[in-house]
């Protein structure tokens, strides 16, 4: 496990509300171009995410509708810190924006989004087994 956590990249982003009902979308502009990603963030209560990405100009639909809560009803997994890399989506390439679409269709949360939002390139970038360690580390935090 990592004695500190790598330099984050710096990230500047707005959080619209585009839709109905349980959808919303978090706008985020990267500072500069990157080929690679590591996306880390707190849940609070969201059910589903997808990621697009803009890759060379064009959307692109790089992660869809990814649990972060088993049961969109129950509040298992909606608290929980999640760490998303770019190998894990179907497409990435040199990207300048995002776009986090989360989803949450029961209507027993009445307000759900995502915290504490942290991004880093691979100028940063750690292993599988540092990104556990990191997972851990914002647990942690989060209980203190």
């Amino acid at each position: 496990m990592p004695t500190t956590l790598p330099e984050w990249a710096p990230v500047a982003f707005t959080q619209s509300a585009r839709g109905k009902g349980g959808r919303m979308t978090i706008a985020i502009a990267l500072s500069s171009p990157v080929t690679a990603l590591c996306i880390a963030f707190r849940n609070k209560y969201a059910a589903a995410l997808s990621v697009r990405a803009q890759i060379k100009g064009a959307w692109t639909m790089c992660l869809r509708d990814h649990v972060l809560m088993p049961c969109a009803h129950v509040e298992d997994g909606g608290q929980s810190t999640v760490i998303l890399t770019s190998d894990m989506f179907s497409a990435f390439g040199q990207t300048s924006a995002l776009e986090l679409v989360l989803l949450q269709p029961s209507p027993h949360w009445l307000s759900f989004g995502i915290t504490d939002l942290r991004l880093f390139s691979p100028a940063t970038a750690v292993s599988r087994t540092q990104m556990t360690g990191m997972a851990l580390i914002m647990r942690e935090a989060e209980l203190a």
